[in-house]
């Protein structure tokens, strides 16, 4: 080991800060089954749409209800990560703003 720790995700701590991205789009009235994520739509060249959701996660449940939601669209899942919530800059979602 080099003496470095690296900090562990803990998914027992209520409210988790989580960005997944997926491929596609969210389409107009669905935004409410998804809670309060922000939705951040992109044009990446050459590929189809990348559509970002990034917020607080309250609990296991609510991530999978999320997930559940997304395939219930079939936008075929990139990613799905735990965030530290203070590396992410406070322009970059309500909670820090």
């Amino acid at each position: 080991m080099n003496g470095s720790v690296q900090k562990k995700h803990d998914f027992r701590n209520p409210a988790s800060f989580y960005r997944l991205r997926v491929t596609g789009t969210v389409p107009a009235g669905w935004e409410g089954r998804l809670g309060c994520l922000r939705i951040v739509q992109e044009e990446v060249a050459g590929l189809d749409k990348i559509t970002t959701l990034m917020g607080a996660v309250s609990d296991q449940a609510d991530l999978l209800g999320v997930l559940n939601t997304l395939q219930q669209l079939h936008l075929p899942l990139l990613l799905v990560e735990a965030v530290d919530i203070e590396s992410i800059p406070s322009t970059s979602h309500p909670e820090r703003s």
